[in-house]
């Protein structure tokens, strides 16, 4: 949940007031067309400090809460997409609340051929390891802009939330050792076919990618030598978690049954999964219960792999996070409970789980939860509809707040929990200052020109217009009137009316949480 920030003044204002100066050169020489004639970009240095006071203010005033929308086909909107846009309000609307969330569980029957037209221009995304790796590191970048621009771009938009969670789940850090060029084909072929699948198959899915097995070090584990590292994660985060009560015995014996599990050095199998049972333990194992005979070759792997998915203290594991990321941090029990006996019943099936946990009655549960800030970038360019550009400088926008795609270290992947981003509102400020005043040239975005297409000329009617596109109507009446008050202290002056209005709108928690 959301905790009272301790902000030190000086750097504060000295730190916003840069970011907005930084974005009115940036703007003013890069790309003009996103102010009018005569209007200067540039603020100067009492117009910056004031913007970072109102900024300040608007953060230390606002503790209660964030407002939640009450509908709960908006709820669902809000927690299932990266942005709620006009379209998605219609079509849910058109469709039902289950029709929609149906429609949403079963990706192949929407069309988006649009999408895949836009990731033309990152090749790395289609092509094996072997000639990603002969490409060069400085493809890499490809595979994290993607994200983005799905986030952005994608009618999938429930598909892409799941291959975020899995990729956090099954997190691999693409600048490891070779991790670089095995993680597109760990996206392409592991997390996305099996996002909305069963467990088990994504889990023994994982469990062969090279992608993996080399940033986990399985393909060193060999008998009489057992690397333990993979055989620790498997349990302790890919599924029964770290309570389960297994012991190191368990995870020394995990780590026998996967020995043999590499990937080819040369061959047929060069870059790919390949089983080398000479490598291979085949002494007797016991794993939380699971006893595997002697004698036994790769299939002591995948029983051992079969056994966890299917524990018990696995479903409980798997639907807590997914009722976190989706629902509450705070977990509502009866809802776990409901939620973690269908993952049972089913044999692990995702998308039967997540009928329960985002059915109509549970969504109405939702508690505000910040936007990670990859999500935050996705709902500013949805909800302005500008027209993002395919290039790997997209991932510059969420390194800046600490969230590169597929770069968390430690492999627990990027945390869910709001207490860990919320300290970076500086931050989240400093960014979206930036994008206002044109600096991100790769996502256009001219608060100027939104006003001027929506007819927004006075004061109340561009706060009316912020509201509207970007809160759906729940701004709260004293944020409304602080916006105002902002605005009308200098009518006259465009920037602040439009960028400097729009900085601090998007500013507002009501705006950072969903």
């Amino acid at each position: 949940m959301r905790r009272k920030q301790s902000l030190n003044r000086r750097q504060f204002l000295g730190a916003v007031g840069a970011g907005v100066g930084v974005a009115g050169c940036a703007a003013n020489s890069g790309v003009p067309d996103l102010f009018p004639p005569g209007m200067n970009p540039g603020s100067t240095a009492t117009e910056s400090r004031e913007l970072a006071v109102a900024l300040e203010s608007s953060a230390l005033r606002s503790m209660a809460e964030p407002r939640l929308p009450t509908d709960p086909k908006a709820l669902l909107l809000d927690h299932i997409t990266y942005g709620t846009r006009p379209a998605d309000i219609t079509e849910i609307n058109n469709l039902g609340y289950s029709a929609y969330l149906e429609r949403q569980l079963n990706p192949e029957i929407i069309d988006d051929w649009q999408m895949n037209a836009r990731l033309m221009p990152f090749t790395s995304l289609s092509l094996d390891a072997t000639t990603i790796s002969g490409m060069g590191w400085d493809r890499s970048p490809e595979l994290g802009a993607a994200a983005l621009l799905r986030a952005v771009y994608s009618k999938r938009q429930l598909h892409e939330k799941m291959v975020e969670f899995w990729s956090d789940h099954f997190n691999i850090n693409q600048f490891a050792t070779n991790a670089w060029y095995h993680k597109p084909v760990d996206d392409r072929e592991v997390i996305r076919p099996y996002a909305l699948g069963r467990f088990r198959d994504l889990l023994l899915a994982s469990a062969r990618s090279p992608a993996m097995l080399v940033y986990l070090n399985g393909n060193e584990n060999r008998a009489g030598h057992p690397n333990e590292n993979y055989a620790r994660e498997v349990m302790e985060l890919h599924t029964v978690g770290v309570n389960a009560g297994y012991t190191h015995r368990d995870v020394q014996d995990m780590a026998r049954a996967m020995t043999g599990w590499t990937v080819g050095a040369s061959g047929p199998n060069f870059n790919l999964f390949e089983f080398r049972s000479e490598f291979h333990d085949t002494g007797p194992k016991q794993i939380m219960g699971l006893s595997l005979p002697a004698g036994g070759g790769i299939s002591d792997g995948e029983q051992a792999l079969n056994y966890l998915a299917a524990h018990p203290a696995t479903a409980r594991n798997i639907v807590e996070k997914l009722v976190a990321y989706f629902i509450s941090e705070d977990l509502p029990q009866a809802l776990v409970n409901q939620a973690t006996t269908r993952f049972t019943i089913t044999g692990g099936d995702i998308k039967a789980t997540l009928r329960v946990i985002l059915k109509e009655t549970a969504i109405t549960q939702a508690t505000p939860k910040i936007k990670r800030p990859l999500h935050l970038i996705a709902d500013i360019a949805r909800k302005s509809a500008a027209t993002v550009s395919a290039t790997t400088q997209l991932v510059q926008i969420p390194a800046a707040m600490g969230h590169q795609p597929f770069t968390w270290s430690m492999p627990d992947g990027f945390p869910q929990r709001s207490d860990y981003w919320a300290p970076g509102l500086l931050s989240r400020w400093n960014v979206i200052t930036l994008l206002a005043g044109g600096s991100y040239t790769f996502i256009p975005i001219s608060p100027y020109y939104m006003g001027q297409a929506a007819g927004a000329v006075t004061t109340d009617q561009v706060v009316a217009l912020w509201n509207q596109k970007f809160f759906g109507g729940r701004m709260s009446t004293e944020d409304q009137a602080q916006l105002a008050a902002y605005i009308n202290r200098s009518p006259d002056n465009l920037l602040r009316k439009y960028n400097e209005s729009f900085v601090l709108a998007l500013s507002l928690s009501d705006f950072q949480y969903y």
